[in-house]
């Protein structure tokens, strides 16, 4: 194994004694770059973090005993992924928010991404500033369904802002039905 750094999750009892260790380590290689624990409603635990080998972003949904539910990567081809940080929503959703560098173009732009509790990826979304230059995500929050992505961009070449991306979601879409029609007309009044 060529990895020289791995997670490790480990459940102790209210003395202090290992109860289970746990080592998780991708298919491809180390995952070992801004490691992220949240913990879900349901007391599943969720590690993110960055797997330098193939530049993904790595995602392990276990239970309580440690036992895997899921595993995902997110990658996109010709960028290098680095980890800002990750939420959970009430719904168990995943967020992650991290950079991601352009080899093609040398700029690195800020990426949000929505897993939902089952591991499906919803969404994803880059944000490139105003000076197509290197942004970077640092903070991540979500408040009343909006989401909000912390960091710095540069405006100009020797300008760096802070910056704060809001993203809002849609909420309460139902379908009013699912009966496709047999005819429809569409007229307009001049």
């Amino acid at each position: 194994d060529s990895c020289v750094v791995d997670y490790f999750l480990m459940k102790l009892d209210t003395l202090g004694n290992n109860m289970i260790l746990k080592k998780f380590n991708s298919s491809n290689g180390c995952i070992y770059t801004n490691c992220h624990i949240l913990l879900n409603n349901q007391n599943d635990i969720i590690l993110t973090g960055v797997n330098t080998s193939d530049n993904s972003f790595y995602i392990v949904k276990t239970n309580s005993d440690l036992d895997t539910i899921w595993t995902r990567n997110y990658t996109e081809t010709n960028y290098t992924l680095w980890s800002g940080n990750s939420i959970l929503d009430n719904q168990n959703n995943i967020y992650l928010t991290g950079s991601l560098n352009n080899h093609n173009e040398n700029s690195t732009d800020i990426i949000s991404i929505k897993y939902n509790a089952n591991g499906n990826l919803l969404w994803h979304i880059n944000y490139d500033g105003p000076a197509s230059l290197n942004d970077y995500s640092s903070a991540i929050v979500l408040t009343n369904n909006k989401l909000f992505v912390g960091g710095q961009s540069y405006s100009s070449i020797n300008n760096l802002d802070v910056l704060i991306i809001k993203y809002s979601q849609p909420i309460g879409i139902q379908p009013i039905s699912t009966e496709v029609p047999e005819k429809f007309s569409l007229s307009q009044n001049y």
